[in-house]
């Protein structure tokens, strides 16, 4: 969602560890973005995520990126944005203009903690949690903050859904909608997420 949203050249681009140093003083176009962006890989999940945008180190990082005319789009699990918001790590107030939440059914908590668990092994405590601490938090969080923007788990499911939901938030937001890179993106997510549950479901066969 985070990479779907910062396509535009007008905010700050998420990058590999070794570029975070050019975040604000190169400008990275939209093929260039989509060529880092689309590096979804079944076969280590954790590395497609490292995808970083380095301003969580106050007071420092916080005060360079607000001084910029740069829009900064993030994503965090409920309780890591409670904690930043409790101890002051985002810096000057408000530090976020707009909220997101990724809603949900009580169904989809079943499919969304069996992506967790199988593409991050390396977290094993995923399931754990998600229903003992996200959920709460997440709860509470859409109480304090009732003007929050929304898109629904269920639109991630097919593109077209996706897609709607993508431009909704960008003409909320004022930002470019890229509508090929978008598919794109959620199109090699899908596949590579299909490989994945794939992969899983033979090796728990072969056990």
């Amino acid at each position: 969602m985070a990479r779907s949203l910062t396509l535009d050249s007008a905010t700050v681009p998420y990058l590999p560890r070794e570029l975070l140093h050019t975040a604000l003083d190169t400008t990275y176009t939209t093929a260039q973005r989509l060529t880092l962006y689309n590096n979804w890989d079944h076969r280590d999940w954790t590395k497609s995520e490292q995808m970083f945008i380095q301003y969580h180190e106050p007071p420092g990082d916080t005060a360079k990126f607000q001084a910029t005319e740069l829009k900064l789009i993030s994503t965090f699990h409920p309780k890591q944005f409670a904690d930043g918001e409790l101890y002051g790590t985002w810096g000057v107030d408000p530090y976020w203009k707009d909220i997101i939440f990724r809603d949900y059914d009580k169904d989809d908590l079943k499919q969304i903690t069996n992506f967790a668990t199988m593409k991050r092994p390396d977290l094993p405590g995923h399931s754990w949690q998600i229903h003992n601490v996200e959920i709460d938090q997440i709860e509470m969080l859409k109480v304090d903050k009732p003007k929050s923007l929304c898109i629904h788990w269920q639109q991630f499911q097919k593109v077209d859904d996706f897609c709607a939901g993508v431009k909704f938030l960008c003409d909320k937001l004022d930002l470019i909608f890229y509508e090929y890179a978008v598919q794109r993106l959620w199109e090699k997510w899908k596949n590579e997420t299909e490989k994945c549950l794939s992969n899983n479901a033979k090796e728990r066969t072969m056990l």
